[in-house]
């Protein structure tokens, strides 16, 4: 009819069925290219009771997998005097490399603390804000749950920062901080200084879509400005 007005509905969301065990394994099998007769059903009726346990920390070792990175830092820069690392979880790196008495571990896990008191570590079960920090001379930033200018706010000052970009720890500094500038990258081959990698480094951390976007590995060493 003339002059009548047409009316569109928007079709209703499709709301997403939840995939079964029957198609979950048929993918596998396409991906992987296997028979049904290779997937072998699982028991639960078997399975330890420690797998619903609660993960015991004191059972565990602490973590060193920052060593070789903070021994190349310790050797191509300098021997740093007291020195934070916030969001520690059990890792004990810093105080392997620089000595338990230079060392602060700061971290909101009371249990991650308490492994660390163990074995004589300084930690602090606290808040980076409330806990309020003091100058360092070296601040370590690993897989950090909070960001830069958070613990960079609480400080009173430091000279170093060693960090990587898993969760755009890196990046942050290089782009929103200008008090620091990036003066290398310790890799496992060692640390780079050159102009044309610090380049790649540099145009990397100006766009959050290209890599080391997320690279746990590779740890950035920054230096206050002067």
């Amino acid at each position: 009819m003339k002059g009548a007005l047409s009316l569109s509905r928007k079709p209703a969301p499709v709301k997403p069925r939840a995939v079964t065990e029957a198609e979950a394994n048929a993918r596998i099998m396409e991906e992987y290219g296997i028979s049904e007769n290779d997937l072998t059903p699982i028991d639960v009726s078997v399975l330890p009771n420690a797998s619903i346990q609660k993960f015991n920390v004191m059972e565990q070792e602490l973590g060193s997998f920052l060593v070789p990175h903070l021994s190349t830092f310790r050797q191509k820069v300098c021997e740093p005097g007291l020195v934070l690392y916030p969001c520690s979880g059990i890792d004990a790196s810093p105080g392997i490399v620089f000595g338990k008495e230079r060392t602060t571990f700061v971290d909101m896990d009371e249990e991650a603390v308490k492994r660390l008191k163990a074995d004589g570590f300084n930690a602090v079960c606290q808040d980076i804000k409330d806990f309020k920090p003091g100058y360092f001379s070296l601040l370590i930033l690993s897989n950090p749950s909070i960001r830069a200018s958070i613990v960079l706010g609480a400080m009173a000052g430091v000279d170093f920062i060693v960090a990587n970009n898993y969760h755009g720890t890196a990046r942050e500094l290089f782009n929103e901080h200008e008090k620091f500038r990036l003066m290398g990258v310790i890799t496992d081959g060692g640390m780079s200084y050159t102009k044309d990698i610090l380049g790649k480094y540099k145009r990397s951390l100006k766009r959050p879509d290209v890599w080391p976007y997320r690279n746990s590995e590779d740890y950035f060493v920054f230096e206050g400005k002067t």
